[in-house]
């Protein structure tokens, strides 16, 4: 992975660097700081020459898995991972912008007609072998139309109990709070760096359409369209808006925007869609998307709200504001 970063710092100087893997800061062990201290070093190579590095802030909520655990296994079964809330890297660099993630419902609304525990009973039972076609299902699953846009916290745990997969986010348990999340409070950053910066939408529902040419890879056996989702999803699409802002930046003959992470804190809060508590339902139906915590794991997840959290940052870029203050707003 760091032989192509170092070819991008070679050949695409001004280039965003967008990096869909990651691993628990914990599972480096004794040898953190030596490892870490390599890639910064590399990291600080790519912001030198104008990149934007990017990392997904994970698949997993604050439950993220050990070093014996071999990564995402997809099941969401496996009790390697860390009893305690946790981020992982390189989305945790303060030479990174961690991007989070999203659920954008764009003119339809979650509204599930059953309880959630009636459709955990249902996957449980296997009592039909294609779930989403039981009528509990249909009814957990039900959406209504709307002209408005709603954006949640990511949690498709709640929806997909097979992928119990939620936005990343939290503290370092590795880097200090860099001077550009100075103005977060304190009692919120605890002195570490806070993660992620920026999200976008990252959910099953309302994926990424990507061609994949070969079988095998993201699915196995699989060649064609896929629905491809998580922030690894959402990461690239940030990127695609950094290449937007490095266009209007060269037409306006200026660098590329660089370091991204430090600039988003100095925007309006007009620049983002505040991602706030959503309750989706009614009565005993009704279901509060509040938090990253990841259904079956017994670590807490960080609440969503008003304002910077560490389920979503500052929120989802409005896409015009954010790229034209980025671009004119910073030399």
């Amino acid at each position: 992975m760091f032989k192509g970063i170092q070819l991008a710092i070679s050949n695409y100087p001004g280039s965003a660097l967008s990096q869909s893997f990651g691993a628990t800061e914990q599972a480096f062990s004794g040898a953190a700081d030596v490892q870490l201290a390599k890639y910064e070093a590399i990291y600080q190579q790519a912001l030198s020459v104008g990149c934007t590095p990017l990392a997904s802030a994970g698949d997993w909520g604050t439950a993220n898995f050990t070093k014996q655990a071999g990564g995402n296994n997809g099941s969401g079964a496996s009790p390697n991972y860390y009893p305690y809330p946790t981020v992982i890297w390189p989305a945790s660099s303060p030479s990174v912008t961690a991007v989070g993630g999203t659920w954008l419902q764009y003119h339809w609304r979650w509204d599930p007609q059953t309880t959630f525990a009636s459709y955990v009973a249902l996957t449980n039972c296997g009592c039909n072998a294609v779930i989403s076609e039981h009528p509990i299902a249909e009814a957990f699953l039900a959406w209504d139309a709307t002209s408005t846009q709603v954006e949640a916290v990511w949690r498709d745990d709640l929806t997909d109990i097979y992928g119990v997969n939620v936005t990343g986010g939290g503290l370092s348990a590795f880097f200090p709070t860099p001077s550009w999340q100075a103005g977060l409070p304190s009692s919120l950053t605890q002195g570490a760096r806070a993660l992620p910066d920026v999200s976008w939408n990252a959910a099953i529902d309302g994926g990424v359409l990507v061609y994949c040419s070969v079988a095998g890879g993201y699915q196995p056996n699989v060649a064609g369209w896929l629905d491809v989702s998580g922030t690894s999803a959402s990461t690239p699409q940030i990127a695609g808006l950094v290449a937007l802002v490095n266009q209007m930046r060269a037409s306006l003959a200026k660098e590329p925007i660089g370091h991204l992470a430090p600039k988003l804190y100095e925007l309006p809060s007009s620049d983002f869609n505040d991602i706030v508590p959503q309750t989706f339902g009614s009565g005993a139906n009704a279901i509060t998307l509040d938090n990253n915590f990841r259904y079956g794991f017994g670590v807490p997840g960080w609440p969503c709200t008003f304002g910077y959290d560490l389920t979503t940052g500052l929120g989802s870029p409005r896409a015009y504001s954010f790229v034209y203050d980025l671009a004119t707003k910073f030399p």
